[in-house]
């Protein structure tokens, strides 16, 4: 009897074993490499994140990346549990934690075509239950700009269902806005008010017919035509006929010989002997300027630039091949450092002042920085003219015409799109998203 209660203890044992592991080994977990202070229901299979999203009618939010990836941590563990993150990413998304190294070929495949040239870890992007692609970013996030990303991505999901209700299809479960609470009923409509029937009113008597008028009295005949007498014919006049003039037999215009007419003297011009033309001056070679000298050694001219707060010129003296003592390489190598710093404080300077809207200080930085990096090889020479078009667009969508309602959004869509991956896309897409 013993046995049998040891028997049956040990089988009640086992099923409840069965019945708690059971849901443990399936569904959503905690994030397998990084702590989310339980922002999201993480998933590492594909397949079951697929079918989850299809049942609650939320995204997939995918997190591909590695444990040693510092960008990685700060993603999962900084941006997810931010206060303006946190409050609505859970409301329609789930997880899917992707190994980068042993990736899904399909998230490898939606990832690769949704931030294309992609080089710097996570890389993150929002998609439908259907793996359609929402929107994305790689690399370093911080929660504003995720913030961002969040609004985008629940606003095309929430036209994703609209159209699904329109077309007729079954629209997923994404929580959509609270309806409009009923109408109330309107009360009943008073009776019609009849008014009282007319008076009728006395009939007019009839007006008599006017009496006709007379007939006019008949026209006289008309008078007989008048007569027409023919013309008398006209005599020609006889011809005129003029006597000749006599002429003179003699006079003194026949008599006497005209005066000679006095003789006008020819005088030759005077033809001057045409004067060689003088030579031409010689023409003055100015000499070549002379070959400039040596611009000195290369640390003093870097310590100078380093004071004088010309940092494009200690870039410049990096790049030149300098046979350099391992001291005086490590003293250069500290003021590049400083000088690459002050390109990225540049950087968020023109970034700071463009999302307050002084365009012209963002300019003047760039400026600033456009003309120190010139010739030399840093990246920012680049991304600061980058920058250059970004700012002019910028201020080019905020000075818009107001009766162009639609033309700014779909401006600021475009520049984000051409943007997108650089450092200038958070500045359309706050703005697209109506921050």
């Amino acid at each position: 009897m013993a046995r049998l209660r040891l028997f049956g203890f040990a089988i009640g044992f086992a099923g409840l074993l069965g019945v708690t592991a059971g849901p443990a080994s399936a569904g959503g977990d905690r994030h397998p490499l990084f702590n989310d202070q339980g922002t999201l229901t993480w998933y590492t299979n594909l397949d079951e994140a697929q079918a989850v999203a299809r049942a609650t009618g939320k995204l997939i939010f995918i997190e591909s990346g590695r444990r040693a990836c510092g960008n990685c941590r700060h993603v999962v563990e900084e941006v997810l549990p931010a206060s303006n993150v946190r409050s609505r990413i859970a409301e329609f998304a789930i997880g899917l934690a992707d190994d980068c190294d042993e990736s899904d070929p399909r998230v490898s495949a939606m990832l690769s075509s949704g931030v294309p040239d992609a080089t710097v870890l996570p890389l993150c992007g929002f998609v439908t239950p259907e793996l359609k692609w929402v929107t994305g970013f790689s690399g370093y996030m911080d929660p504003g700009s995720f913030s961002g990303h969040l609004t985008l991505a629940r606003d095309r999901w929430e036209q994703v269902a609209k159209y699904r209700i329109r077309s007729g299809r079954a629209a997923p479960a994404c929580p959509v806005p609270a309806p409009a609470p009923p109408c109330p009923v309107p009360a009943p409509a008073p009776a019609p008010f009849h008014y009282p029937a007319p008076t009728p009113r006395p009939t007019p008597a009839p007006v008599p017919a006017p009496a006709p008028a007379p007939a006019p009295p008949p026209m006289p005949p008309p008078p007989p035509p008048l007569a027409v007498r023919p013309p008398k014919p006209v005599t020609p006049a006889p011809p005129f006929k003029q006597d000749p003039l006599p002429m003179p037999k003699s006079g003194p215009f026949l008599t006497e010989p005209a005066p000679a007419l006095p003789r006008i003297a020819v005088v030759p011009p005077v033809v001057k002997p045409i004067q060689p033309p003088a030579a031409l001056p010689a023409p003055v070679v100015a000499a070549k300027p002379p070959v400039l000298a040596a611009l000195g050694p290369p640390m003093p001219r870097a310590r100078a630039a380093a004071v004088e707060g010309r940092w494009g010129d200690v870039l410049k003296v990096n790049d030149e091949p300098l046979p350099l003592s391992s001291t005086e390489r490590s003293e250069l190598d500290a003021l590049v450092r400083r000088a690459k710093d002050w390109v990225s404080g540049s950087f968020e300077a023109v970034l700071t002042s463009a999302r307050a809207r002084k365009y012209l200080d963002a300019k003047r930085t760039l400026t600033v920085l456009t003309t120190q990096l010139d010739g030399t090889t840093c990246p920012g020479l680049i991304d600061a003219e980058r920058g250059v078009r970004a700012v002019d667009r910028l201020s080019a969508i905020d000075q818009g015409a107001p009766e162009q309602s639609d033309a700014p959004e779909q401006l600021r869509k475009s520049a984000y799109a051409e943007f997108r991956g650089t450092r200038w896309a958070p500045l359309f897409r706050g703005r697209a998203a109506g921050r």
